[in-house]
């Protein structure tokens, strides 16, 4: 009996996740839509490839910084808390690996600004570009770790809530700051502040959990 209780309230927390992540999932998407849309009407063709270009360097710098880490910190975090361990260290030991692996891959990235942008677009005009990107490449690398912490964590409706507010904070932060005329450079800025609040909730949770 004791058991079935159980499979019933893991069914129904399953199912309550599920439905945060989908419509967390769906919201996001409808902002960046949104917010797209609007970006395209300010922004010259030649920046919109730059931004696309931006996208796939940010991509590769998450990847590169990886490790496997997504990855296994779920897995090992879940296990964990199965048996009752205090998860606090492995939290800690991943960010810390983390940390300055991505500070690392960012002054590079500052360092050779201009030659990235050179490789990329055939022009040292974007090299600023690039390099206010490293100054968030940090931040970028990590978010993906604290995620998968809190998902762990079994914290579903925080990775969603986190992830609509980012979202939201991100367009809102680029449409304003290219409406003020900050041009490609408010682009890059856009995310950072809702980024450091993903973040730091995250550590919060893992650092609290046990």
């Amino acid at each position: 009996m004791k058991n079935k209780l159980t499979e019933d309230i893991t069914a129904t927390k399953v199912a309550k996740g599920s439905i945060y992540m989908t419509v967390g999932s769906i919201v996001s998407s409808l902002i960046s839509i949104v917010g797209f849309a609007f970006m395209a009407r300010i922004i010259t063709t030649q920046e919109m490839g730059v931004v696309a270009g931006i996208s796939l360097l940010t991509g590769f710098a998450q990847a590169f910084t990886d490790f496997g880490l997504n990855s296994a910190i779920p897995r090992h975090v879940a296990e964990m808390k199965g048996k009752g361990e205090d998860i606090k260290e492995m939290v800690v030991s991943a960010v810390a690996f983390r940390i300055p692996v991505s500070i690392t891959f960012a002054s590079i990235t500052f360092v050779l600004a201009n030659s990235v942008s050179l490789a990329l677009f055939k022009t040292t005009g974007f090299g600023y570009v690039i390099a206010l990107l490293s100054l968030d490449l940090v931040l970028l690398c990590i978010n993906p770790l604290m995620t998968n912490v809190l998902l762990a964590n079994g914290k579903l409706l925080s990775i969603s809530v986190f992830n609509v507010a980012n979202t939201a904070v991100s367009w809102l932060s680029i449409l304003a700051l290219l409406l003020a005329g900050k041009g490609l450079g408010g682009v890059r800025n856009r995310r950072h502040c809702g980024r450091r609040t993903h973040v730091d909730c995250a550590g919060d949770f893992g650092s609290q959990s046990r």
